[in-house]
């Protein structure tokens, strides 16, 4: 029996009754190798099928005896090492069958999302069988859906998805309260402040928030704030989407509390800006790459800021206040 089916059988009974940290071990053990993603979703497909089927119809004496037969056999045909954590599951699914007339059938107690998160500064990227590929920057949160990998959820900031496209069942992210399908592309969605970001380096994205779809196109950059406000639409050089993945980042009259806030995201450097300049716009284009003392010095020019520090983070403050 393959090592990656019985490593996710594994995580089928620990998964059953996890705290938190097993959710991440797990999304760690799922991101080292395509087999393990593949491994699980056939094995948890089995199990879940298992429990679906036993409880929309009524099931024989015989029928759950052929059932426990089969999972004693499939058990003694494993390698000695592994036999006890299969039984342990066949005995579950086994239990699942034996209830199953009394309507009780519930085989895994697994929540159906889990998240994969990231810290300022720190970037995760998350495979899937099908080729497609969620590449996370920092201070990021997505939501999966183990039971449909097709589905993803934005709760806050920024990734970027590599989609294989699929006419019979389509990838779809939810950010705030609008929907992204893709069309077959590569894209990156930003969900940081009170706004949602969307760019198109290939393929197509159909965006859909309260109101009517839109369709983006490689190239198309949409912006929509949170509120009443009218998305708004802007050129980007699809090779520019994603920069973040190489430490630069661009801004086009963004405040300096935002733009504070992304370079924290993205190095890790904690910044707090005085609200004397907060709301003060900046364009331009900032390397965040280097050392934080290296990256403090080519900032303060940049942004005509003075840096002040306070414990392991800076402060800015307007350049004057120090000349």
């Amino acid at each position: 029996m393959p090592a990656a089916d019985d490593e996710a059988v594994g995580w089928i009974i620990r998964l059953r009754d996890a705290p938190v940290e097993d959710w991440q071990s797990f999304t760690f053990w799922l991101e080292r190798d395509a087999e393990h993603a593949a491994a699980y979703e056939r094995l948890a497909a089995i199990d879940a099928d298992a429990a679906d089927r036993m409880r929309t119809r009524p099931t024989s004496d015989r029928e759950i005896s052929a059932e426990l037969k089969h999972a004693k056999s499939a058990a003694d045909r494993l390698a000695p090492g592994s036999q006890s954590r299969w039984r342990y599951w066949m005995s579950g699914l086994s239990a699942g069958l034996a209830v199953a007339g009394g309507g009780i059938a519930v085989l895994t107690a697994m929540p159906a999302t889990y998240a994969v998160t990231t810290a300022p500064g720190e970037t995760r990227s998350v495979a899937f069988a099908d080729g497609t590929r969620i590449e996370l920057a920092g201070d990021s949160r997505v939501l999966l859906d183990r039971r449909d990998p097709r589905k993803a959820e934005l709760a806050s900031g920024e990734a970027l998805f590599t989609v294989v496209h699929d006419p019979r069942h389509g990838f779809e992210v939810r950010v705030g309260t609008a929907r992204i399908e893709d069309l077959g592309t590569v894209f990156d969605v930003s969900r940081r402040g009170a706004a949602t970001e969307v760019s198109v380096a290939s393929g197509a994205v159909r965006y859909k928030p309260e109101g009517d779809a839109l369709r983006l196109g490689a190239g198309d950059r949409l912006r929509d704030p949170d509120g009443t406000a009218v998305p708004s639409r802007s050129h980007i050089e699809p090779a520019d989407v994603a920069e973040w993945r190489e430490a630069r980042l661009s801004f086009n009259g963004r405040c300096l509390a935002e733009v504070a806030a992304q370079i924290y995201a993205t190095s890790g450097l904690p910044l707090r800006v005085s609200p004397v300049i907060a709301d003060r716009a900046f364009t331009g284009v900032i390397v965040v790459a280097g050392g934080r003392e290296a990256l403090m010095r080519r900032l303060q020019p940049l942004l005509d800021v003075s840096a002040v520090r306070q414990g392991a983070g800076w402060l800015l403050i307007p350049a004057s206040a120090t000349r």
